[in-house]
């Protein structure tokens, strides 16, 4: 079953170099507080930070019928680097926002990632 899953995974990448696009995930971290040191009396402050990734990605539109029968339209984005909800997805001149995220990872070793996200 091993062979099957690493043939799985060589073939999800090379379908990405193949059909995905090149894109940029961008994480912003927050600036926090640290303890409270009483010998300075100061609280250090650890600064925010941006970190960009270069992946491929590729959009593509989802339909979902809910249970009251409503339409719910979203867009997925499939991605060669995990994302986490908030992130920003660059791709060409458009600008995502990451929403929820999966993992295809049928081994507990993810091949490729899944994000909802919104413009």
């Amino acid at each position: 079953m091993s062979s099957f899953y690493d043939r799985m995974g060589a073939l999800s990448g090379k379908l990405m170099n193949r059909f995905g696009a090149p894109a940029t995930l961008t994480r912003k971290t927050a600036a926090e507080q640290s303890a409270y040191d009483p010998r300075t009396g100061k609280t250090t402050v650890i600064p925010s930070s941006v970190v960009t990734l270069p992946c491929l990605a590729v959009a593509k539109p989802r339909t979902t019928r809910l249970d009251n029968g409503i339409l719910h339209h979203d867009t997925v984005m499939t991605l060669t680097v995990e994302p986490t909800v908030g992130d920003e997805i660059s791709q060409g001149e458009r600008t995502y926002k990451v929403e929820a995220v999966e993992a295809v990872a049928p081994t507990g070793v993810a091949l490729i990632y899944r994000a909802v996200v919104t413009l």
